[in-house]
């Protein structure tokens, strides 16, 4: 059963394939995580494909790939750790005084409010390099990669932001209410998490992953301490949000990068934006 090009949908044999068209892609996705970033994603992703190594592409997890992918990212010391570390800070008095000793001496950074900002945006600067030169078979790979990107990062915008309504926490400044978690450590943390995660696919000395890895570990931790500087968060705020952004990296990393493919994702360039094509074995 077919539907005509703009019904969007067909049945061949044991295939159902999905074909999602997405008007004003840019602009949707930018409502999200903001329409500047998104362009910026999209001009350096189809800017071409670089490097060698193992191909890199996005495919829907087969039965079970969710839970797996859920299990794996909980288990994942990067989660797991920084939230025994952020229960330590918050069952105890070092939450509060940490914080007050970190904002009356700003040992680190001369501006940690402006630090922290730049931290974060070298950290998604990074990630777009490692989109470029992650080895891919085709632009279409490349695609469902950034597709996948950008959904991690949506995801742990949109719960950092929902867990500030609910938790209603008090900065250590007492200017609002949004302290916990942290949106910059969580956004920071996933960013790096993914650029780590393309880095796997390309060949290079061990030296050479090493430093980088250690760079991009010193960009999270470090804007993560220039908020508790700027007294726009306790210790426990970064880390719970560096917690969040390590799941959300892992569980996508796991469920459409790993192991063998349950279906496809293409996607296909339009005049006012793009298709994305799904196609889902039926056994």
């Amino acid at each position: 059963m077919f539907f005509d090009t703009d019904g969007n949908l067909a049945i061949c044999r044991r295939q159902i394939i999905l074909r999602i068209e997405i008007v004003h892609v840019v602009g949707v996705v930018g409502a999200v995580v903001g329409r500047r970033f998104v362009c910026l994603c999209l001009l350096l992703c189809f800017a071409g494909c670089a490097g060698t190594g193992s191909s890199w592409s996005a495919h829907w997890p087969q039965q079970g790939g969710f839970g797996r992918a859920a299990s794996s990212a909980i288990k994942d010391p990067h989660t797991w750790a920084p939230l025994v570390g952020a229960a330590v800070f918050a069952a105890t008095n070092l939450d509060e005084e940490v914080s007050r000793k970190a904002i009356e001496n700003s040992g680190v950074f001369d501006d940690p409010q402006g630090s922290s900002n730049d931290l974060r945006d070298l950290a998604g600067a990074a990630y777009l390099l490692s989109l470029i030169v992650v080895p891919s078979d085709s632009i279409r790979d490349k695609a469902s990669g950034l597709v996948l990107g950008l959904s991690a990062t949506a995801a742990t915008v949109g719960v950092a932001d929902g867990l500030k309504q609910l938790a209603g926490r008090q900065r250590p400044v007492n200017d609002n209410d949004q302290s916990f978690p942290s949106g910059h450590a969580s956004y920071t943390s996933v960013v790096t998490r993914l650029t780590q995660n393309n880095l796997s696919y390309i060949d290079m000395p061990a030296w050479q992953r090493t430093t980088l890895n250690a760079g991009l570990y010193g960009i999270a931790i470090g804007g993560a301490w220039a908020r508790v500087e700027a007294g726009k968060h306790f210790p426990s705020d970064v880390l719970a949000g560096y917690a969040l952004g390590s799941f959300f990296a892992a569980f996508f990393q796991e469920a459409f990068m790993s192991g063998h493919a349950g279906a496809s994702v293409s996607f296909v360039p339009l005049d006012q934006g793009g298709a994305f094509t799904v196609v889902l074995p039926t056994r």
